[in-house]
């Protein structure tokens, strides 16, 4: 289903997803790319890929050597490192998506969203995705049995940092229910689609 966009909204939207590890925040975007048109953005990492995982499906693998030329070349709008490893998001995909009026999707840290938000300030939406309190945050880390007792810590301590920069977005989804959750972010691009549109 494809959101109609406004009169006078020829110009794209970035819509930036955010939250700790464990609030949800992948599956509401997987959501979001069957419910809407939207493309996705495609970060590149210098990790190796998970044995589920395609280059250029997933993310685009990149030997760390190619990771530094992306860098200073500019081709990359953001890039941070995150446990040992270099995540960036590719400039040419998010402009054209711009140019051509499409919503583009991107699941950033909270480093990463004020690196968007500096280079596009007038062309995103920031919603933040927690869960409903950390003790439900720290359970869902306790199912997840791929996690090491050590992850679930590291994980558990990056969610009380991020949590520190939840007041900077435009809006925060407690997701609580899934389905909720979902229809509650589609609920808040049609908003800034349509604020944008009045303008």
């Amino acid at each position: 289903m494809q959101m109609p966009q406004p009169k006078g909204a020829s110009r794209g939207l970035i819509v930036i997803i955010s939250g700790p590890s464990g609030s949800g925040k992948t599956t509401i975007c997987s959501q979001l790319l069957k419910d809407l048109d939207m493309v996705w953005s495609i970060s590149v990492t210098t990790r190796e890929p998970r044995p589920n995982e395609k280059s250029g499906v997933d993310y685009t693998f990149l030997s760390e050597e190619a990771f530094e030329q992306w860098v200073a070349r500019n081709k990359l709008v953001e890039h941070a490192q995150v446990f040992g490893h270099w995540y960036g998001t590719p400039r040419e995909p998010l402009e054209r998506a711009l140019r051509e009026g499409m919503l583009y999707l991107m699941e950033v840290d909270v480093v990463g969203g004020e690196s968007v938000r500096r280079a596009f300030p007038d062309d995103c939406v920031y919603i933040f995705v927690k869960p409903l309190s950390f003790a439900v945050l720290k359970e869902r880390f306790e199912c997840r049995r791929a996690d090491t007792p050590e992850q679930i810590a590291r994980g558990l301590k990056r969610f009380k940092e991020e949590m520190q920069h939840a007041d900077r977005y435009d809006w925060e989804v407690v997701n609580d229910d899934l389905t909720e959750a979902v229809e509650e972010v589609k609920k808040l691009i049609r908003q800034t689609q349509e604020r944008r549109g009045a303008q």
